[in-house]
């Protein structure tokens, strides 16, 4: 069993292009699904809680938080995703993929969510060993509430690149 695939984490460049994608905001903001007001998140894109931001969280974080703040709860949020996907795709395709590969599926699932990941066609296609059709199913995952985000379209192809030729095209 290679221990390379057992432990792999998100690599300094995919961090940074994660981060770059999430922007970051020293406050607790509502992100996503419009027209919905979205759920609470803070920093570089760290889910504070599902559903809107709440008076709580305005008194939790008063100044906001700094990019250091910001960035060492990315790194715990992105420990759980990694878990997740590692989990997600099991032993033999983690073995065939290449750290490019599995930073677009870390930076895909801490966006979207693991069970958004879980429950994708992208996954099933990875799992059954066709990557090159997998990748394609990054483009379908463009819309927050229903509507098209063209945010959404420019990462989902920047995901899309690094799965396919180990491009980290940031957002920044």
């Amino acid at each position: 069993m290679s221990k390379l695939s057992e432990t792999r984490h998100t690599s300094q460049r995919g961090v940074a292009f994660i981060a770059g994608w999430e922007g970051f905001s020293p406050r607790p903001y509502n992100d996503g699904a419009h027209p919905l007001p979205g759920h609470a998140t803070i920093g570089y894109g760290t889910l504070l809680h599902h559903g809107p931001v709440t008076l709580a969280d305005k008194r939790r974080f008063p100044n906001g938080i700094t990019r250091a703040q910001g960035r060492a709860m990315m790194a715990k949020e992105l420990r759980k995703t990694e878990r997740g996907v590692r989990g997600l795709l099991g032993y033999r395709v983690r073995r065939r993929m290449n750290q490019a590969q599995f930073d677009a599926l870390v930076s895909f699932a801490y966006n979207v969510g693991l069970g958004a990941l879980g429950s994708s066609t992208l996954l099933r296609l990875l799992k059954a060993g066709h990557p090159g059709l997998a990748a394609r199913e990054f483009k379908k995952w463009d819309k927050a509430g229903g509507v098209r985000m063209a945010g959404l379209t420019r990462r989902r192809e920047a995901e899309r690149r690094m799965f396919i030729h180990g491009v980290y095209e940031g957002n920044d």
